[in-house]
């Protein structure tokens, strides 16, 4: 298995391990490197993502300010981003 195989396989599983629990009927809060782990990137993207640009809506702080984002806003993004089949 290759690196990006492997890297790919790591972010399947973790989007089904939070789809999972959105299932379940709660709304997990996810870290900046669960989020880059799931898009592949630097999880100082994401903060930069979140803070600055809102591609994950309205930022939760924690009340020590640490940044947390909703599942159901990364997965809203995500099907965002996701290309819609030419009918």
């Amino acid at each position: 298995m290759s690196f990006s195989e492997y890297l790919r396989e790591q972010r399947f599983n973790s989007g089904e391990m939070y789809a999972r629990m959105a299932q379940a009927g709660s709304d997990p809060m996810l870290s900046p490197g669960q989020v880059a782990a799931i898009l592949l990137v630097d999880r100082r993207t994401v903060r930069r993502w979140a803070m600055d640009d809102g591609k994950f809506g309205k930022p939760t702080l924690t009340e020590g300010g640490h940044l947390r984002i909703r599942w159901s806003a990364l997965k809203a993004y995500l099907e965002a981003q996701t290309p819609q089949p030419a009918e």
